[in-house]
């Protein structure tokens, strides 16, 4: 992006923005005089039926008129808000604890209040200055994702590693009394932010409900790459169990006093903790299901309801190969055993130990392509059918992040590999 102006990066035929005389490459200096910082101000700007644009096109500006009916799309896209890198030097930060070689974007660490706004991205408000502020309560940006960790001061600034920050309680009320909507999160460090340090968090943040509508606690998640860095303590067992049973209690207190349960576990707790997973109605729409928080229990129904009508038989038999974390292995063979029982498929689910970043990192999403053909090496043959689930791949180039992608898999194999991102794909794959 250049010192001025929003790229338009896609046109669509007979869009208004078409009709208007619009065109890919056009600069957007200006909307109804007012001047246009990002494509956020462009998207505040062009609520009305009727709107000129100043736009740089090559070395000339042009004006054009776009006229749409209310509410429909005016047909062009525009280049995303450069990234705002973060300043802040987290002690859990897990691109520090990447290994070399991966694609450079991984190694990104960004920090954007407008990112969180347009994609959910999680952001800690660290070089969020008192004028971004204002911009947030002015046009209205919400909801908003905050990493918040602690609201004990010196606690968050040892997290953050540094400490000329500005308190996150005071930017909290700011945003709140704008009538902003904020869901926040706090990586949980044993030993730094658990025990009082959190029933404070929990309570401080609970205090601007509803504008601050859930929090979410997710456990520090450590590699084997932490040569140099900050000496932390894995969350084991007995930690998560008693996590469940402090949100627990946490969820009936405010559904009492807020009529919300607020507080909310990631799955890896649960599944860490042997316990069971709450029913869907218990995550209240599951406004944190990015974070992964629900992610289980939505597979677990989505294959319930998947599997209720299956075929008697399915011909010609085939062999079905499933890799998954460590740590799910059990809920996703339980949610298969329906599909394993149809006479014609042999379906094996297999467990993926985690080479890339460690046998701690147990989850499925942090999977690399070299990982899943080295579990799945001698499981092969020639019928077999590998599914792969959505959260492995880069969402658009069906790739992992090691870059191999689902072709190099199959040819790695010698078998199809497929992608599945729901459980009625997944069931499709395997009868169909």
């Amino acid at each position: 992006m250049s010192d001025r102006g929003v790229m338009l990066t896609a046109v669509r035929a007979q869009s208004p923005a078409a009709r208007a005389g619009l065109r890919v490459g056009d600069r957007v200096l200006s909307i109804g005089g007012q001047p246009m910082e990002d494509a956020i101000d462009v998207m505040y700007a062009i609520a009305e039926e009727t709107f000129s644009l100043e736009v740089m096109r090559g070395n000339r500006k042009y004006t054009f008129v776009v006229e749409r009916p209310h509410g429909r799309d005016w047909g062009a896209q525009m280049e995303p808000p450069p990234v705002r890198h973060c300043g802040n030097r987290c002690v859990f930060c897990f691109v520090d604890q990447m290994p070399k070689g991966l694609r450079p974007s991984l190694y990104i660490k960004d920090e954007d209040y407008r990112h969180s706004f347009l994609y959910g991205n999680y952001v800690t408000l660290s070089n969020t200055a008192q004028r971004d502020l204002e911009r947030i309560n002015r046009l209205k940006l919400s909801p908003l994702y905050i990493s918040v960790h602690a609201t004990e001061e010196r606690v968050r600034q040892t997290l953050l590693g540094r400490t000329k920050v500005t308190p996150i309680l005071s930017q909290l009320k700011q945003l709140a009394g704008a009538g902003i909507v904020l869901h926040t999160q706090a990586v949980i460090c044993p030993g730094l932010n658990d025990g009082r340090v959190l029933d404070k968090t929990v309570r401080d943040l609970s205090r601007l409900y509803p504008q601050v509508q859930s929090l979410a606690l997710v456990p520090v998640g450590l590699s084997q790459h932490r040569a140099g860095l900050a000496p932390l303590r894995p969350v084991d067992k007995r930690l998560a169990q008693q996590m469940v049973r402090k949100v627990g209690a946490w969820q009936e207190r405010f559904r009492r006093i807020l009529g919300s349960r607020f507080v909310y576990a990631t799955d890896e707790w649960y599944l860490r903790a042997g316990s069971k997973i709450p029913v869907a109605s218990a995550y209240e729409g599951f406004p944190q299901i990015e974070n992964g928080v629900g992610i289980v229990r939505q597979f677990m129904d989505g294959m319930r309801a998947a599997t209720r009508a299956l075929p008697k038989r399915v011909s010609p038999a085939r062999r079905i190969v499933v890799p998954t974390g460590t740590l799910a292995e059990s809920v996703v063979r339980r949610a298969l055993r329906p599909l394993a029982r149809i006479p014609g498929v042999s379906l094996e689910v297999v467990p993926v130990p985690n080479r890339l970043f460690g046998a701690s990192v147990t989850v499925t999403g942090l999977l690399c392509g070299a990982d899943i053909a080295h579990a799945l090496a001698d499981k092969m043959q020639g019928s077999t059918r590998v599914l792969i689930a959505g959260d492995m791949v880069r969402i658009g180039q069906d790739v992992f992040l090691d870059d191999m992608s689902l072709k190099d898999l199959g040819k790695r194999l010698h078998v199809r590999v497929f992608l599945v991102r729901s459980p009625e794909e997944l069931v499709k794959r395997v009868t169909g």
